[in-house]
């Protein structure tokens, strides 16, 4: 049902708001701005609030404007880096084209809303080491995401809110 919805998506655009919760802080990190997906792999995330910076994220390749060159290379040396191409099957439900290196679940709301929840485990050793799981929840008629919930190796979390979604 969710691929089959999400068969003719080709972009969505949508407000954001990111909470990171982290163990080592006594309050989570805020986070808020524009964040837009086009098929098959590319993401940019544009953050307003609280320190202005965008993220493009293009398949494997993630760019910064501003980051040093340093930074960039470490950054791409990360076991999380060959999971980005993965994102656009995450974001657009598409189980089969995760299963290669997720366990995938999905199901629709017990009480019958426009809703279905997908949650990712990796296979993947690496990535078990950075990711213990991955929440996404798709809901309305067109069944764009609305939230993602990511719960890292040591236990924090970074919880997603999109709003004002504009498909295709």
């Amino acid at each position: 049902m969710l691929e089959a919805a999400q068969r003719d998506l080709h972009s969505f655009t949508a407000d954001f708001e990111q909470v990171k919760h982290v163990s080592l802080l006594d309050e989570p990190l805020t986070s808020s701005g524009r964040f837009s997906f086009t098929r098959p792999d590319r993401i940019t995330l544009r953050i307003d609030q609280p320190q202005p910076a965008t993220v493009i994220i293009n398949g494997k390749d993630v760019q910064i404007p501003n980051l040093p060159e340093q930074e960039r290379q470490a950054m791409a040396m990360v076991p999380v880096a060959d999971m980005f191409t993965r994102l656009g099957a995450i974001l657009s439900g598409s189980a089969r084209a995760l299963q290669d290196g997720f366990d995938v679940t999905a199901a629709a709301d017990p009480e019958g809303h426009d809703t279905i929840r997908m949650h990712l485990v990796p296979r993947l050793d690496a990535w078990k080491r950075m990711f213990r799981g991955i929440d996404v929840v798709f809901a309305g008629s067109d069944l764009v995401p609305q939230a993602i919930r990511i719960e890292d190796g040591f236990g924090d979390r970074l919880e997603i809110t999109l709003r004002n979604v504009q498909r295709n």
